[in-house]
């Protein structure tokens, strides 16, 4: 008889409730959020699984930069959850010498500031996206336990 390894269903709701501040099924306790802060970068390259970072993040306070708190849709019973950030038309908002700041990444992370101890859920490349003072964007991550 070989060894069994599974994560149960209940186990995958409550790792998408306290990763990501997604409620049980059963309680109304005190939300996660441990991966609720979206950082935005412009930097191109390849991640690995021992990337620790964006390639290139954009300086808090460049452009008028700030990390985004994200917004929760947890999709009950389907093992997923949804989180959104809306990128504002005064986050990132260069200079009139440059017209534009060309965002090329997305990660979920657990700190608002960038400190030596923080850590990055995720790493995104995307298509590359221009921003300045009169756009605002929303980017929207899933993330689903099969």
């Amino acid at each position: 008889m070989s060894a069994k390894k599974i994560i149960v269903e209940q186990g995958k709701d409550e790792f998408l409730r306290i990763g990501f501040g997604q409620r049980g099924n059963t309680t109304d306790d005190v939300v996660g959020n441990v991966f609720n802060i979206m950082a935005l970068g412009t930097g191109v390259g390849d991640y690995n699984q021992s990337s620790t970072e964006l390639i290139q993040e954009i300086d808090l306070g460049q452009y008028n930069y700030n990390r985004i708190e994200v917004e929760y849709t947890p999709e009950q019973g389907d093992k997923k959850v949804e989180m959104a950030a809306t990128v504002l038309t005064s986050n990132i908002d260069p200079d009139p010498s440059q017209e534009m700041v060309t965002i090329t990444e997305i990660g979920l992370v657990n700190s608002l500031e960038k400190v030596d101890e923080e850590i990055f859920f995720c790493l995104c490349q995307m298509p590359p996206i221009p921003k300045n003072k009169d756009i605002a964007l929303l980017y929207m991550i899933v993330v689903e336990l099969e």
